[in-house]
């Protein structure tokens, strides 16, 4: 078995705890978060020298800790980025990103992101912290039916507890099964988030 160092050439820190994700309609297309912006090869596995890497956004100097792709988008061209609490969306491969967040939900770390794989309007943020510390803006678990509109609003659909939601996962078989894990346990919806256990 032979290695090769699949983050050659990203010229920025990427830390012990970066975010990586696969296109699922094309695993060559691939996104990479170093501490400052997300970063994309179109070669991962194909280069038998390995991947090469370009910048894909603006240097923001700022942590990110969630990404994810759209599947229902087979061009994987529609993926978000989360950092503190700001999201950023392109549907472009990353040449334009809108970023949402200011008041849509609580002013915390987003830790996780997942679409729906039938619908790229549909997306939950998963968020850290205690709504102790926030008191008028309660919940860990948001979730948005109309990303691409340009306006999102965003419910929350937060298990029943004030613990930080680390991820999220969706059911690829039925999505309207969630997965949330928290500090204290994994929690499940059979209802897109009306009902949790």
């Amino acid at each position: 078995v032979t290695w090769t160092d699949g983050a050659s050439g990203v010229n920025e820190f990427v830390g012990p705890d970066f975010r990586f994700e696969l296109c699922p309609a094309d695993s060559d297309v691939t996104v990479l978060l170093s501490n400052n912006r997300p970063w994309r090869s179109e070669d991962f596995f194909s280069n038998p020298t390995g991947p090469t890497w370009s910048p894909n956004g603006e240097n923001l100097s700022s942590l990110y800790g969630a990404l994810a792709f759209a599947e229902a988008d087979p061009n994987c061209s529609t993926y978000a980025v989360g950092r503190s609490s700001l999201l950023r969306l392109t549907t472009d491969g990353g040449t334009t990103w809108t970023e949402f967040g200011l008041g849509l939900f609580p002013n915390r770390a987003i830790t996780d992101l997942a679409f729906d794989p039938r619908d790229s309007n549909v997306l939950y943020v998963a968020l850290s912290g205690f709504d102790a510390t926030i008191p008028a803006t309660p919940g860990h678990l948001f979730r948005t039916g109309n990303l691409l509109s340009g306006s999102p609003t965003f419910a929350n659909v937060s298990p029943p507890l004030d613990s930080p939601i680390n991820t999220v996962l969706l059911d690829p078989a039925s999505p309207d099964t969630i997965f949330a894990g928290s500090d204290r346990g994994v929690w499940k919806s059979p209802d897109s988030g009306a009902t949790w256990m």
